[in-house]
């Protein structure tokens, strides 16, 4: 059976607001066929870290590769903030492609949240460094803007 590394945070963890048998990497295993390596962590993202490291941080590269999976998924970034995400995201891409070189990733922006939140003009901008970051990453073959709005850089072309 073929497994899938997810790198989230509490919406994969299965903190709230999500239970562990509600949270993303177990509905997407089920609903794939996949055996799931779940490192995920509450509070963490490319730059956010409250003590489970970062999302490229060696810890985590550790535990999403401990089995070779055969794709990555990266969802969030909602517990980060603009300085250094565009260069913690770019090397975070970079780190899993050198551990596990076959393995596509792929990469999913912000995630909705709230009705403030959500729309914020901030959380826009947060999800275009990802996105740029992840556009000019060589194992990322997708990103998905979940949010929705308009982008301070255009898409590649």
């Amino acid at each position: 059976m073929p497994i899938l590394a997810i790198v989230t945070d509490s919406f994969g963890a299965g903190s709230t607001p999500s239970p562990m048998l509600q949270a993303i990497a177990v509905i997407l295993g089920r609903l794939l066929g996949m055996d799931v390596i779940n490192a995920s962590f509450g509070g963490r993202g490319y730059v956010a870290s409250t003590g489970g490291g970062t999302f490229g941080s060696a810890s985590t590269v550790a535990k999403a590769v401990e089995r070779t999976p055969a794709a990555f998924l990266f969802l969030g970034g909602i517990n980060d903030d603009l300085p250094g995400l565009a260069a913690a995201s770019l090397a975070a891409f970079a780190a899993y492609a050198a551990a596990v070189p076959s393995a596509p990733q792929v990469v999913f922006g912000v995630q909705p949240s709230n009705a403030t939140d959500t729309i914020a003009t901030e959380r826009a901008t947060v999800n275009d460094a990802i996105r740029v970051s992840a556009l000019a990453s060589a194992n990322v073959i997708a990103f998905h803007d979940m949010i929705g709005l308009p982008t301070a850089t255009p898409p590649a072309a």
